[in-house]
């Protein structure tokens, strides 16, 4: 089993503990769901572009913070693309500036869809400690 199997495994059961309760946004004054859509998303499966590899590893570990956003965030913006409403919550945690990402589906119901941490540099690649994973060196970018 590769390490992102096994990072991906412990974030599904993660994922699928998260949708069996409810979340109640107190900004967005409705709750959140988490469904299958929203792991399709996360998880690379319903992405016209692929994540890499450490990209996809360190939003699993960003997951069990989401609750915590979803919960505590006191921010959030709202925008339309493509006749779609998306919501985004943001929270510092840890002194990381955690986003999560919301879409309002066509029966109003307002779908996780993916964490981000913005204080992560887009060049840089991303933070991966011992207790996360190690990425095989033939996986690396740039190796």
């Amino acid at each position: 089993m590769t390490d992102l199997e096994k990072v991906q495994g412990t974030a599904w059961k993660l994922y699928r503990s998260l949708g069996k309760k409810k979340y109640f946004s107190p900004t967005l004054g409705t709750y959140v769901r988490f469904s299958n859509q929203g792991w399709r998303h996360l998880s690379n499966h319903a992405r016209p572009t692929k994540r890499t590899l450490p990209d996809l590893i360190h939003r699993f570990s960003l997951l069990k913070l989401v609750p915590h956003v979803i919960l505590s965030s006191k921010h959030a913006t709202t925008h339309v693309q493509h006749n779609r409403v998306f919501h985004t919550l943001q929270l510092f945690i840890d002194q990381k500036l955690v986003r999560v990402i919301l879409l309002e589906d066509f029966a109003g119901n307002i779908v996780f869809l993916s964490v981000i941490d913005k204080t992560q540099k887009k060049t840089a690649p991303h933070a991966l400690s011992s207790k996360h994973c190690t990425v095989p060196p033939s996986m690396r970018r740039g190796e």
